[in-house]
């Protein structure tokens, strides 16, 4: 995920972690919602390098 998000590829990044939580849906709370909280500071690094899509 930090690989993708590194290099701008934010779907990729997104999709790394909701693809790990398909296949563990036992571990969905793993961390107090660690992951869900990755997710959301990927969508704002997408929003900080793309101005127009912000409001997505």
């Amino acid at each position: 995920m930090l690989k993708y998000g590194e290099k701008g590829k934010y779907d990729a990044a997104t999709r790394v972690v909701q693809d790990w939580l398909n296949a563990h849906p036992e571990d969905a709370s793993w961390g107090g919602g660690t992951l869900y909280d990755q997710i959301g500071i990927i969508y704002l690094a997408r929003a900080s390098q793309e101005p127009a899509r912000k409001d997505e």
